[in-house]
């Protein structure tokens, strides 16, 4: 079943929240930030992904639960999101304080899909894109051999939302 929703019935759904974890499926699209090389070659870059996730978890409980499995203390605790700068509003959003942009708060399982495209709309591929991305430093701060993926997603660039069994698409 498809269900049509605004970006501000979705973050007041998302706001509302009181499920507890909830695996869903999100169809995004965003402007990637890359470096100079890339700014030279492709003038800017559009991804369109689809990725599984998890919304409404508790990121240091996971955290912890993933350090107990590894044999490590359950003693880890989350910083402060972006340095100060965020805010946890409910168990599946956030908000940027300075700028009061919303966020989808989710751990991130996998991706189903994604492309990349340039200015024009001719697609890239993710291997001619490698050399345009900034190095990612790999988090050290959990302190486990497998990360929990915690992410923070625009609502700005998400296009749908797939969960119990209805896609929600949203209009901007």
């Amino acid at each position: 079943m498809n269900v049509q929703m605004t970006e501000n019935e979705l973050l007041a759904m998302l706001d509302a929240w009181n499920r507890g974890t909830t695996t869903a499926s999100v169809s995004y699209e965003s402007t990637p930030k890359i470096n100079k090389y890339g700014k030279e070659t492709y003038g800017s870059i559009t991804k369109v992904a689809k990725i599984g996730c998890i919304i409404g978890y508790d990121y240091e409980n996971s955290v912890n639960n993933q350090r107990e499995r590894e044999d490590l203390l359950k003693d880890f605790m989350s910083q402060e999101l972006w340095r100060g700068k965020g805010e946890r509003v409910t168990p599946a959003t956030s908000r940027h304080k300075e700028s009061g942009k919303r966020y989808l708060t989710y751990k991130w399982q996998q991706t189903h899909e994604q492309s990349y495209f340039d200015a024009d709309g001719n697609v890239i591929s993710k291997e001619e894109l490698k050399k345009c991305f900034y190095a990612k430093k790999p988090s050290t701060s959990q302190g486990v051999d497998k990360p929990v993926n915690h992410r923070e997603m625009a609502l700005a660039t998400i296009q749908e939302i797939g969960m119990d069994n209805k896609v929600i698409e949203i209009s901007h």
